[in-house]
């Protein structure tokens, strides 16, 4: 059983009492309480990481460019010569047809959706990561310690328990 000793530096500062508060929690123990462990180097980066969490909330999502980029160029290269390609061998003429217009403007439709999809997901994706740690619980439990006068008291009620009944 660990008995609470009060310290010289805890008399004068702590929960709120100096000298007496440290008697009191001598001779009746101190209560449980929470206590923050986030060091001051933990605190700090999650200070800097406030204004990245705020763009992404935004949607200012960070290196999606060149994925992006990516899709766009594949779309060009890829995509439009095999639309082109499709729509004449069934005998269209895709410089001037307004159907090879229609079919191109849904696929680049179809191409925006998908990255504005992809980078929604992309974004949300780098806000866990950057919340993930903030959002673990960052307090500790102290327990209540007893006070001396608890630790004493069971033996003090067996000794007047014997004394009563003439045990001694």
């Amino acid at each position: 059983m660990a008995f609470p000793s009060p310290q010289p530096n805890q008399m004068n500062q702590g929960q709120g009492g100096g000298f007496l508060q440290g008697l009191s929690n001598f001779f009746f123990g101190t209560p449980g309480r929470q206590m923050s462990t986030i060091t001051p180097q933990q605190e700090q980066l999650q200070q800097a990481l406030i204004p990245l969490i705020m763009q992404l909330l935004q949607g200012n999502v960070q290196g999606f460019g060149p994925i992006e980029e990516e899709a766009r160029q594949g779309f060009k290269q890829k995509t439009i010569p095999t639309l082109a390609e499709r729509f004449s061998s069934l005998g269209g003429s895709p410089g001037g047809s307004s159907g090879f217009a229609g079919l191109l403007g849904e696929a680049g439709t179809n191409l925006e959706r998908s990255l504005a999809s992809q980078k929604a997901q992309f974004g949300q994706s780098q806000l866990a990561q950057l919340l993930g740690p903030a959002l673990q619980s960052n307090l500790a439990y102290i327990p209540r310690q007893q006070g001396i006068l608890e630790a004493l008291a069971p033996g003090a009620g067996m000794a007047l328990g014997k004394f009563a009944t003439g045990g001694f």
